[in-house]
C-alpha cells in the first residue's frame, strides 16, 4: 500500500501545488486589500444592501467587512466548498476509474498488489493531497494577516479549514462512490458536479426563499462553518455527521470495487444487474 500511496502523492504533486498556490495567491492579494476595504466597511454594505437579496445569496450573507473575520468570510470562505468541490469531484470520480478507461488498470492489477492496497492507497494519497492544497492556502493567508499586522489567531484560523476539509472528504467519498456505480468516470463527474452546483444555490437562496430552507438541510454546505469558525466554537455534531456519510459512501465504493470486473479500457455502460448482483470472478 505505501507504493501505491507514494506513486499518487508524486502524480498528484502539480495538482496540489498549483491548486494550493493559486488559492495562496488569491488569499495573500485580498488581504492586501483589507485595511483600505475595512475603512470603507459601512459605505460598501449599504452598496451592497442596494442589490436584490437573491443576487447577494449568491455570494455570502452580507458580513461585517471590518473584521477579519467577516471579510474572510465574504471574499475567501464563502466560495470555498464550490471552488475546491469541484477538484474534489475530479479527483474522487477519476481516483480508480482514470487508469482503468486509460487501459492502465488492468495491468497495475496483474503485478502482486491487491485490490484493499490499491483501493486504499490511493484513498489515502487524495485525501493528503487535498490536506496539502488546503495547508498551502492556510499559509498564504496565516502569512499575509501576520504581514499586515492583523490580529487573528492561527489556531482559530485553522478551524475554519477544518470544516472546510470535511466537505471536500464528503464530496471525495460521493463521486468516488459514483465513479463505480455509475458507466464511466465522466458521467460520474458530471453528476456530482451538477448535484454540488445545485446543493451550493440551494443552501445560498435559502436565506432568502424559504420555501428552499428545509430542501438546504440536506445539503453539505449546510454545515460549513467556515468564517465562522473563527471565534467560534467548532460544530461537531455537523461536522461527525458528514464524515459519517463520507464513510459509508466509503463502504459503497469498497463494496462495488471489490466485486467489480476490471475492464480493459473505455467507458462501460449502465447494466442494474450489475449494481445489484456481486460478481464470482474478476478479471483481475
Amino acid at each position: 500500500m505505501g507504493v501505491i500511496f507514494l506513486h499518487t502523492l508524486n502524480r498528484m504533486r502539480g495538482t496540489m501545488l498549483g491548486w494550493g498556490l493559486s488559492l495562496a495567491g488569491v488569499a495573500i492579494l485580498f488581504m492586501t486589500f483589507f485595511e483600505d476595504i475595512a475603512t470603507q466597511a459601512d459605505t460598501l454594505k449599504r452598496l451592497m444592501q442596494s442589490y436584490p437579496p437573491e443576487v447577494l445569496a449568491l455570494f455570502g450573507a452580507i458580513q461585517d467587512l471590518s473584521t477579519p473575520q467577516g471579510f474572510l468570510g465574504m471574499y475567501f470562505f464563502s466560495s470555498m466548498p464550490l471552488i475546491l468541490g469541484i477538484f474534489a469531484v475530479l479527483a474522487g470520480s477519476g481516483l480508480l476509474l482514470q487508469d482503468e478507461e486509460e487501459g492502465v488498470l488492468d495491468l497495475l492489477l496483474a503485478h502482486p498488489i491487491d485490490r484493499a492496497q490499491l483501493f486504499l492507497g490511493r484513498l489515502l494519497g487524495m485525501m493528503v493531497v487535498t490536506a496539502g492544497i488546503l495547508a498551502i492556502a492556510f499559509a498564504g493567508i496565516a502569512l499575509s494577516t501576520q504581514w499586515a499586522g492583523i490580529d487573528t489567531a492561527i489556531v482559530e484560523l485553522a478551524k475554519s479549514f477544518i470544516t472546510l476539509y470535511v466537505q471536500l472528504f464528503f464530496l471525495s467519498a460521493f463521486s468516488l462512490m459514483l465513479s463505480l456505480l455509475m458507466p464511466g468516470r465522466s458521467t460520474a463527474a458530471m453528476t456530482s458536479g451538477l448535484l454540488l452546483f445545485v446543493a451550493y444555490f440551494i443552501n445560498s437562496l435559502s436565506s432568502e426563499v424559504e420555501s428552499l430552507r428545509q430542501a438546504a438541510r440536506f445539503t453539505p454546505m449546510h454545515y460549513y462553518q467556515g468564517a465562522q469558525a473563527i471565534g467560534e466554537p467548532l460544530d461537531w455534531g455537523s461536522l461527525l455527521g458528514l464524515l459519517g456519510l463520507g464513510l459509508v459512501f466509503l463502504a459503497v465504493a469498497w463494496w462495488r470495487w471489490r466485486a467489480r470486473d476490471i475492464r480493459i479500457t473505455g467507458e462501460g455502460a449502465w447494466s442494474w444487474r450489475g449494481l445489484l448482483v456481486r460478481s464470482r470472478g474478476s478479471s483481475a
